[in-house]
């Protein structure tokens, strides 16, 4: 197991830390005060953000960063509105209604949007657009026709609005347009992850940031692996940009936090987590 492994494998298990932290989220608020940062939102960056939290906690022991489960990037904006939490995930930029007095946004880091499989998908390391165009119109319904095992095709998709769908729909608008009964619709990037990695020979796709996090298989698309290189180059073109939304003025401990993603020790992790830092939420 290489180091990067282990420490996505120790991060994992971080996760299971969430269930305290959102506890944590329910205490009297001045219990809270002064050491609890709550980033609610998009659940693309869920684990990464997870992982960010436990590594700026080392730093700061005094201070819980509370990463509750996917409320996707418009219900984190909406908690920041209103003065729920302090920061909100984001998988894009604002909407023209969100764009409200004091709310501002950064992007720290490129996601790969991938197509990933189960690991009983054996035999398969590429998939080329027409494939993937067969597949989620269920013309191709079996494995063995792209070279994998003999047995049934099962498949995932996201809902209209989703970040990483509508980045692919660019240039596979057939994704818009699925026949009734061919895939699976997961509401959220953490319940796709869940379906893929429970079910034997499914296909799906999901920011890289949360498939490093998870037991699936990554696919090269048309012969390009989505590397931190490929991404970089623009050889790999499919990715969702990480980022916070927030509401000036800043605490404090939120502007610290917001430095923190541009620092070198974030840096690491970011790109562990399979992502291209961008650098863009020092302040």
């Amino acid at each position: 197991m290489s180091l990067a492994e282990r420490d996505i494998l120790g991060w994992a298990m971080g996760l299971l830390g969430i269930l305290i932290l959102v506890l944590i989220s329910s205490l009297p608020a001045g219990a809270q005060m002064g050491h609890r940062l709550l980033v609610v939102g998009s659940g693309d960056s869920e684990y990464l953000m997870v992982a960010l939290g436990l590594e700026f906690q080392k730093i700061h022991p005094d201070v819980v960063v509370v990463v509750p489960p996917s409320v996707h990037t418009g219900g984190g904006i909406k908690a920041v509105v209103e003065g729920k939490a302090d920061l909100a995930r984001i998988s894009r930029p604002l909407l023209p209604h969100e764009r409200v007095k004091g709310i501002r946004y950064c992007f720290f880091a490129k996601s790969p949007v991938v197509f990933v499989v189960h690991p009983t998908v054996k035999g398969v390391e590429n998939i080329t657009r027409k494939e993937l165009v067969g597949i989620y119109q269920g013309r191709i319904r079996n494995w063995k026709v792209l070279g994998g095992p003999d047995h049934k095709i099962y498949v995932v998709q996201r809902e209209p609005g989703d970040s990483c769908r509508t980045v692919l729909e660019k240039d596979f608008p057939e994704l818009a347009k699925v026949p009734e009964g061919v895939a699976y619709t997961a509401f959220s990037t953490p319940e796709a992850l869940t379906v893929i990695e429970a079910h034997g020979y499914t296909i799906g796709y999901l920011p890289m940031a949360m498939a490093r996090a998870g037991n699936v298989k990554v696919l090269a698309l048309n012969g390009v692996k989505p590397t931190l290189e490929n991404v970089a180059s623009g050889r790999y073109k499919y990715y969702v940009p990480l980022g916070v939304a927030y509401r000036d003025p800043l605490s404090p401990l939120a502007r610290l936090f917001l430095k923190f993603l541009s620092s070198p020790r974030a840096r690491r992790i970011i790109e562990d987590f399979g992502s291209l830092p961008t650098g863009g939420c020092g302040r």
